[in-house]
């Protein structure tokens, strides 16, 4: 028969058993979601049906028709997830609207004062996105052709965008990015460029909400009742 001290320290050790496990499964269900998310992403995509139906900006105008190219970067020295992002004019490669790598790993949980900041990320949230532009912009462009590129490519070679970091989290057999902080002030030699401030991933579909950059840092959306997402369609594979 157990003593009482006995008794306690079964208890405990079950209770740090029961602990043990569920940490486990909760690792193995991000790591599932994490895997899923790299597997989904990366593609060629489109808007041209959204652009073709006569869809307008919040601005009143025309939607433009883009191509957009999500491709694993396997720049061994950025990250295991990192990847090329490449937004262009449809149909002109050669026309570059914006590039990017973004890369992902585990946020980092928020503890303390910052628990309770209007921005800090919500419990379900389980990865977190880093935003980075090229120092050269015009010694990547290529990068579609040219994959080898991304592999050569260094930490030097970019520029993160500070307070830009987007926090990712299943949804509706999905995925859903938003910003994770309202402190995002992109550098001005950055002006011009669109950056996202919330993905949708479904499906085949994939829906970006984006600021432009300008001197003033971004810029929001002016509200209004059109759909503000640029509403892309997978294609393809990326390479």
């Amino acid at each position: 028969m157990l003593t009482l001290a006995g008794r306690v320290l079964a208890i405990a050790g079950a209770t740090l058993s029961l602990a043990a496990s569920c940490g486990q499964q909760k690792d193995k269900a991000d790591d599932t979601a994490f895997a899923s998310l790299q597997a989904r992403l990366p593609g060629r995509y489109d808007n041209l049906a959204q652009a073709h139906s006569g869809a307008r900006t919040q601005q009143g105008e025309n939607l433009p028709a883009l191509d957009l190219l999500i491709a694993p970067s396997n720049a061994a020295l950025i990250g295991k997830a990192s990847f090329y992002v490449r937004e262009t004019v449809a149909g002109d490669p050669k026309r570059v609207l914006s590039q990017y790598i973004w890369v992902f790993g585990r946020a980092v949980p928020v503890h303390g004062k910052e628990a309770h900041a209007k921005d800090a990320p919500a419990k379900a949230e389980f990865l977190e996105q880093h935003i980075y532009v090229f120092k050269e912009p015009q010694r990547w462009t290529r990068a579609e052709e040219q994959p080898e590129l991304l592999q050569s490519l260094m930490p030097d070679d970019l520029q993160r965008l500070t307070g830009c970091d987007l926090l990712w989290k299943t949804q509706e057999g999905g995925f859903l990015a938003e910003r994770r902080s309202t402190s995002c002030a992109p550098a001005i030699r950055h002006e011009g460029q669109l950056l996202e401030q919330r993905i949708e991933l479904k499906d085949n579909q994939l829906g970006l909400l984006e600021q432009q950059i300008t001197q003033d840092g971004l810029v929001d959306a002016p509200a209004g009742p059109s759909d503000a997402y640029y509403r892309f369609i997978r294609r393809g594979g990326a390479n």
